[in-house]
C-alpha cells in the first residue's frame, strides 16, 4: 500500500513589487501642483479645491498616495495605536493619482532596511513619516521633471499662487530659520507651499533627500545628520548656491491656512477644521 505524503505549504509574506511609473511630462506652460496623501483624503480634496477656487481652475494636480495601515505597539514611551489606510479615491478633474499604498513605487520598508541602526523616537511616533515624505518629494522630482508647486494636504490656499510658477527661480518658499526643538538649529524650506523648478534643481545638483543629511535615519540624538527635517536639505543647497542654484524666500502665511500636523496625525478635528474654513474651498 502506497504511503500518502502531504506537502506542507509555507506561507510567506508577499513583498510589494516596486512598479516603475513613467514621468508625467507636462508642458512647461502647465501649472502643476503636487500633493502627498497620507491617510488624509478629505484634507487632500479640500486642498485641491482651495487652489482651484482661487484661480487654479486650469492647473494640473498630482496626488502621490502613501496611505497605509499602521500599528504602533506599546513601548518606547509611546501608547499603542492603530491607523487604518485611507487612500485618496476621489475622481476629480485635472487630478492624476500615483498609487503607492502598497509600496508599488517606493518600497519604504526596503529603503528603511538600509539604515538598521536608526532609533530616534521622533520618527517612530509617526512611522518615519517625515523621512518617507522626503523620499517622496525626491521621487516627484523624477516623476514631474518640468517642476511643480508642492502643497501639503493640510493646507488651504486663500489667494492665487499663480506667481509661484517662476522659471527664473530654483525654488520659492518660506524659510523656517530654526525649527522648534531642533538642537542643531538647522533651518528648512517649509513644504507647506513651495515652488520647485525641477530642471534647474537637477542641473545644479541639488537634493531633497540626501542620506547624509536626513531626518532621523542615524543612531543617536547627537548625530547632526539626524536633524535635517523635510525641506532642510534643499534649503542647505540653496544657501550654499550648489551649482549656482538660487531661490526666493517669501512669506506664505497670507496665502494659506494650515492645520498643523494634519498631514500625518490621526486628528479627529479635521472635519471641524474644514467646516470652519469652508469658504476657502467650497
Amino acid at each position: 500500500m502506497a504511503t500518502k505524503t502531504t506537502k506542507t505549504k509555507t506561507k510567506t509574506k508577499a513583498k510589494a513589487k516596486v512598479r516603475a511609473v513613467k514621468p508625467l511630462v507636462f508642458p512647461e506652460s502647465e501649472k502643476v501642483v503636487a500633493v502627498i496623501n497620507f491617510n488624509t483624503p478629505e484634507l487632500t480634496e479640500a486642498a485641491i479645491l482651495s487652489v482651484k477656487k482661487h484661480g487654479g481652475e486650469d492647473y494640473k494636480f498630482v496626488v502621490f498616495d502613501n496611505s497605509m495601515t499602521i500599528d504602533y505597539p506599546a513601548g518606547q514611551g509611546l501608547p499603542e495605536r492603530h491607523y487604518d489606510a485611507r487612500p485618496f479615491t476621489k475622481e476629480m478633474e485635472n487630478v492624476t493619482v500615483i498609487d503607492n499604498t502598497k509600496g508599488q513605487v517606493i518600497d519604504f520598508a526596503k529603503e528603511l532596511e538600509k539604515y538598521p541602526d536608526r532609533n530616534p523616537i521622533h520618527s517612530i511616533c509617526n512611522d518615519w513619516g517625515s523621512t518617507k515624505h522626503i523620499w517622496t518629494v525626491q521621487k516627484l522630482w523624477e516623476l514631474i521633471p518640468n517642476g511643480f508647486v508642492l502643497l501639503e494636504s493640510d493646507v488651504l490656499v486663500c489667494a492665487s499662487i499663480d506667481f509661484m510658477f517662476n522659471r527664473d527661480e530654483g525654488v520659492i518658499g518660506h524659510v523656517c530659520q530654526h525649527q522648534k526643538g531642533n538642537r542643531f538649529g538647522i533651518g528648512r524650506l517649509m513644504p507647506l507651499l513651495c515652488w520647485m523648478n525641477v530642471p534647474m534643481l537637477t542641473k545644479c545638483g541639488a537634493r531633497y533627500f540626501d542620506p547624509e543629511r536626513s531626518w532621523m535615519l542615524w543612531p543617536g540624538e547627537d548625530d547632526q545628520r539626524n536633524w535635517y527635517d523635510t525641506g532642510a536639505c534643499l534649503l542647505d543647497d540653496v544657501r550654499k548656491h550648489v551649482g549656482g542654484l538660487r531661490g526666493k524666500a517669501i512669506d506664505i502665511r497670507p496665502l494659506m491656512v494650515h492645520k498643523q500636523a494634519g498631514s500625518w496625525q490621526k486628528n479627529v478635528s479635521a472635519k471641524r477644521w474644514l467646516e470652519l474654513n469652508a469658504s476657502l474651498w467650497k
